[in-house]
């Protein structure tokens, strides 16, 4: 029972330590869009391209993707297993 009840703490000090790393994965991965959100808003014309040309939807798509591959490295980096 005191090898089970110090695992728990042991997980608890563990996600208390690695909570800054999860929130840094989420907003270093939400800011690319909302940077884009921010400026279609302040300038759409500067952005219509990027959503109305193949290039630009090409590119949008490797954004995507490349987002997605550093969210999960990251969220992996700071994934401590007990």
């Amino acid at each position: 029972a005191a090898t089970i009840r110090e695992r728990f703490i042991l997980d608890g000090k563990i996600k208390a330590l690695t909570s800054q790393g999860r929130l840094q994965a989420m907003v270093l991965s939400a800011m690319p869009f909302l940077v884009f959100g921010a400026l279609l808003v302040v300038n759409p014309v500067l952005m219509r391209p990027m959503y109305t040309t193949p290039f630009g939807i090409t590119m949008l798509f490797g954004i995507i993707g490349w987002e997605a591959l550093g969210f999960f490295f990251l969220w992996k980096i700071v994934a401590i297993r007990t």
